[in-house]
């Protein structure tokens, strides 16, 4: 039976908390749901933890270390539900979740995904103030709109805070490869392609704790989380046609909260991505490819630049038309693939036209040279009938000479002559 949820949780090496998230589905008032817990490489007691649940509900996936957007991708494969809901080894749900969650989507069929409001706690579960949280609901709640509200502040916060349905994903497609900041475009792809609705009603636990990723992206010092950062922003204004400096976030007092080197880096990604069309191909790419040039370029640009009170503006306008240029070329070349292409289709078509031409010919040739056999044989037959025909005469021919040069046809013909003669001259005595 097709359960109405499937509950993802990507688990690393979270052997104190993954127990009390497994323990928080379980208890929902909503039954009606899957568990896929997908172990992604724990070199801990975590996998171990796991399994000493025993639940028929649950599925325990065990894959090598690839990153929380893997081990996410790889459950989404084998999910069932109409509904994903995600929640991270090292948070909780509170018991209604699921089941308020569901009847919000099945309620507002326009909503794509759904969040709620959470608890901040720290490792040992008691709750904390967390003043980012609430200055991105603040700016929420002014601006109406998720969209800006989150790249300014992701008030969302986490993957955890996801609920959506299945369908969605043929929209944004799958997590992108990001050690950072996945949940962010994420929600962004969805608030684009769909409606994001954000309750009040606060029903999910986020820990912060000293092994929190995003504890690590404050002490980053190659620039990637700025760099995933920037470009899932840049990437995002790009696809609403929103420019730079029409952006309202950037107008609000943006570099309280993203300071450094992020402006200047969406100005030059925002650039990069209209050039490349805006196409999600060329987006996942900065990430795939470790010697990506843009990206090694723009990381070594993040860290100098926040090293230093200024940079100079001509580094800025040098990497801007640098690439730019690569961009134009690698748009032309791709031009001039496609014009090729579409002279090899219209080639193509033009072969098949023709060898569909020949096969009929072939037909009819085959057909008349059938005829022709056929032919070929009549006239054949016919032709032994006239020889054997043709011996009979000859056979005929040469017994009436002999007939003709035999005595008794003279005596015949004489006598026939008399009888003539005797005929005449009776009739005319």
């Amino acid at each position: 039976m097709t359960p109405l949820v499937t509950v993802i949780i990507p688990a690393y090496n979270h052997e104190d908390f993954v127990g009390e998230a497994i323990e928080s589905v379980l208890s929902q008032s909503c039954k009606d749901f899957e568990l896929l817990v997908v172990d992604d490489g724990s070199t801990d007691s975590t996998l171990d933890r796991i399994r000493t649940f025993d639940d028929p509900r649950i599925s325990v996936i065990v894959q090598e270390n690839r990153g929380a957007a893997e081990a996410l991708n790889r459950a989404l494969g084998e999910a069932k539900g109409s509904y994903i809901s995600v929640l991270n080894s090292d948070d909780r749900y509170h018991a209604d979740r699921l089941q308020v969650l569901s009847e919000t989507l099945k309620n507002n069929p326009e909503v794509q995904l759904a969040v709620t409001g959470i608890n901040v706690i720290n490792g040992e579960g008691a709750s904390e103030a967390a003043s980012w949280l609430e200055r991105g609901l603040d700016y929420y709640k002014k601006s109406g709109t998720v969209f800006f509200a989150v790249v300014r502040d992701n008030f969302i916060c986490s993957t955890s805070n996801f609920f959506f349905r299945r369908e969605l994903l043929e929209k944004t497609g799958t997590f992108s490869p990001l050690r950072y900041c996945h949940d962010l475009d994420f929600v962004l792809q969805a608030s684009i392609h769909g409606e994001v609705s954000c309750l009040d009603e606060v029903l999910l636990d986020y820990r912060v704790h000293g092994t929190n990723t995003i504890k690590e992206s404050q002490i980053d010092e190659s620039g990637l989380f700025k760099f995933e950062v920037s470009s899932v922003i840049a990437f995002a204004l790009g696809q609403k046609g929103i420019p730079l400096q029409k952006a309202p976030f950037f107008l609000d007092d943006i570099l309280k909260t993203q300071i450094g080197s992020m402006l200047d880096v969406v100005g030059l990604m925002i650039c990069f991505f209209k050039q490349a069309q805006f196409d999600r191909y060329q987006f996942l790419q900065l990430f795939i490819d470790a010697e990506h040039p843009l990206k090694i370029a723009l990381l070594g640009f993040i860290r100098e630049k926040d090293d230093k009170d200024k940079l100079p503006l001509k580094m800025y306008f040098e990497i801007l038309e640098k690439y730019e240029e690569k961009v134009a070329t690698i748009s032309s070349v791709n031009q001039t693939l496609l014009e090729q292409e579409k002279r090899l289709i219209f080639f193509a078509e033009k072969i098949t036209e023709l060898n569909q031409y020949i096969y009929s010919s072939n037909d009819v040739i085959k057909s008349q040279n059938e005829r022709i056999e056929a032919q070929n044989e009549r006239i054949e037959a016919q032709n032994e009938r006239i020889e054997a025909q043709g011996q009979k005469i000859d056979g005929l021919e040469s017994w009436l000479n002999e007939i003709y040069n035999s005595r008794g046809w003279l005596w015949l013909t004489r006598y026939r002559q008399l009888s003539a003669y005797l005929r005449n001259f009776i009739s005319s005595g």
